[in-house]
């Protein structure tokens, strides 16, 4: 008998709804970075777990700018490796971070780690798992909804061992939803 399991992509920011919907002046990093939670509900009360996505385009921008991590950073040699790698598409991700309640490894400790365990969550910091990830994809695409289901499955197994899970963004809102937020926020200048 196979189990299916249903999990709930819930996205952070209204700021992603904005670059999917091409609302306002948001640049081309809004649309390839999307910060979610996955949950066991639709209403997104039971958390599973955290992560930020981030797609080759945003992911060169990042270093650009250096707001990942900072060139002289001595973690950088190690981050700049596997950005060439998921460059070249020796890879189709890698973990840019890892968090822990108090606890943050290094990129190479990160990687080195998930090759030696079973899933993402066996990456134990005695005696806590982690609780969310920043995961760096070979993707060319905005990280729009069906995308970003796409990658949730897609890696699902190799960090989760979840063979039959089934991800949905748990609320999507219409242009008009979107646009209206915008302008609320303030961010409209018409």
């Amino acid at each position: 008998m196979v189990i299916i399991i249903h999990r709930y992509i819930q996205i952070r920011h209204w700021d992603y709804w904005y670059s999917v919907y091409g609302i306002g002046q948001f640049d081309k990093i809004n649309a390839g970075c999307v910060e979610f939670k996955i949950t066991n509900d639709s209403k997104g009360d039971e958390t599973f777990f955290n992560f930020d996505f981030i797609n080759l385009l945003a992911l060169e921008e990042i270093i650009d700018d250096n707001s990942f991590m900072e060139k002289d950073d001595i973690q950088f040699p190690d981050f700049h490796r596997k950005y060439v790698e998921l460059k070249n598409g020796d890879i189709e991700y890698f973990i840019g971070a890892l968090y822990y309640e108090d606890y943050q490894p290094t990129i190479s400790e990160c990687n080195r780690r998930l090759m030696e365990s079973q899933t993402i969550m066996d990456m134990e910091s005695p005696p806590l798992k982690p609780y969310y990830a920043v995961v760096f994809l070979h993707e060319h695409r905005s990280l729009n909804p069906e995308v970003l289901v796409d990658w949730a499955t897609r890696i699902s197994n190799r960090l989760f061992k979840e063979h039959q899970t089934l991800y949905q963004v748990a609320a999507v809102p219409t242009h008009e939803q979107a646009q209206a937020a915008y302008e609320s926020d303030g961010l409209f200048n018409g």
